[in-house]
């Protein structure tokens, strides 16, 4: 599994936004590197690690259960996020790239 997910280590330093497991399984490889947290819809352990997501320059979200399709917006943490470019599987997930708007 650890070898699957490493793929995600080429994006280079990013955050991502999954499912509870995907979320930590995801950035177990380098945790430097990825920084993980589980969508606002789920149990969410670290807030301090929700922050260091949205500090990354880049963000992708993981389709797993809890999506059926990336949407051109998605909210989480009380930020929204729109869909740059297409989908794409990498590491064995659907994978797509958001950019990040502060609602305040």
């Amino acid at each position: 599994m650890v070898e699957v997910v490493r793929e995600f280590e080429q994006l280079g330093k990013i955050g991502v936004i999954a499912e509870f497991w995907n979320s930590y399984i995801i950035s177990c490889t380098d945790p430097e590197l990825i920084k993980a947290t589980p969508h606002d819809q789920s149990h969410v352990r670290n807030q301090e690690i929700v922050d260091m997501v949205f500090e990354m320059d880049t963000i992708y979200v993981i389709k797993d259960r809890w999506m059926k399709t990336f949407p051109d917006t998605l909210e989480q943490f009380g930020y929204v996020l729109l869909k740059k470019g297409d989908p794409f599987r990498l590491g064995g997930r659907d994978v797509c790239k958001y950019d990040k708007m502060n609602i305040e």
